[in-house]
């Protein structure tokens, strides 16, 4: 008697905000008041090996690209169904 072998789940990310142009981003006297005070805690996003953190986001648990991107499509399917109704 044989195992069946189980398929395996996908799990996605969360949703990415918008895409929003450099010229629309604006950064407050506050946020930069904040960053400056707190050096040592912002600090880290410059030490962030973004190279690993692309090759993991492409390579979603040795799932193949084409399955994720069919997941994010149904996900933007449903997505914009229920807004709809």
């Amino acid at each position: 008697m044989g195992k069946k072998k189980q398929k395996q789940k996908v799990v996605l990310p969360p949703e990415l905000p918008p895409d929003v142009p450099e010229d629309e981003i604006e950064v407050s006297d506050k946020d930069l008041g904040f960053v400056n005070k707190n050096q040592e805690y912002a600090g880290f996003v410059s030490k962030l090996d973004t190279q690993s953190i692309s090759r993991h986001i492409n390579c979603v648990a040795d799932v193949k690209e084409d399955a994720v991107e069919s997941l994010y499509e149904k996900r933007s399917r449903k997505k914009s169904l229920r807004s709809k109704n």
